[in-house]
């Protein structure tokens, strides 16, 4: 818990940072609402945690789309629901397993479509994101694919949950890279190259 609350609140401090935001009632508004959020991953079971998250964001996302909030906020839900599901799956069955899981796939997906753009990339991927390439992104989805599932059959998961593997391992990917896009629609926005430098060559938190 204390280091998903610093990761919280690194976080926090780097979107702010990012979105030019750092007046002290926008970030009590922000810490609050992200608290708040979190407050929810401790208090309510995993399925009403789920139903709750996918109603905040496709409400925010409708928000945003007819420009009734401003893109900082979107950095509660942004934030908040990846670290929420955190500390809620980790008391479930395996949670351990699943998160490293679940994070070994996102790894697996980045760096492939990286090497596999360097490699092949030929064809942009998306204006926002110029390094990205097609190619490099097809790369990316098919290793996460495999990843998914060696990773699961090292850890012991395969034979007793195929079903939730098979989606895990052919969902996340696509997520994985609809999530980077959106960072770099957002670093955009603002002009800058990256959220941090906590992580050279990586970014921020």
């Amino acid at each position: 818990d204390f280091l998903l609350f610093g990761v919280a609140l690194v976080a926090s401090y780097e979107y702010l940072q990012l979105t030019q935001h750092l007046k002290q009632p926008q970030v009590i508004a922000f810490v609050v609402g992200l608290a708040v959020l979190l407050l929810f991953a401790y208090l309510l079971p995993i399925e009403q945690l789920a139903i709750l998250y996918i109603v905040l964001t496709i409400s925010m996302a409708g928000l945003f789309a007819i420009r009734q909030l401003p893109l900082w906020w979107l950095g509660i839900i942004y934030l908040g629901i990846p670290i929420g599901s955190v500390m809620t799956l980790r008391d479930e069955p395996d949670g351990i397993y699943w998160i490293a899981l679940f994070v070994t796939i996102t790894w697996c997906t980045d760096a492939a479509a990286l090497f596999g753009g360097r490699l092949f990339g030929k064809h942009k991927f998306s204006k926002y994101s110029p390094n990205k390439t097609i190619e490099g992104t097809v790369t990316g989805l098919i290793f996460g694919v495999i990843g998914g599932f060696v990773a699961a059959l090292i850890m012991g998961l395969l034979d007793d949950y195929p079903l939730t593997i098979a989606l895990a391992a052919f969902l996340i990917p696509p997520i994985a890279v609809m999530g980077d896009l959106v960072e770099s629609i957002i670093k955009r926005t603002y002009g800058k190259k990256d959220s941090g430098n906590l992580f050279p060559g990586h970014g921020g938190m």
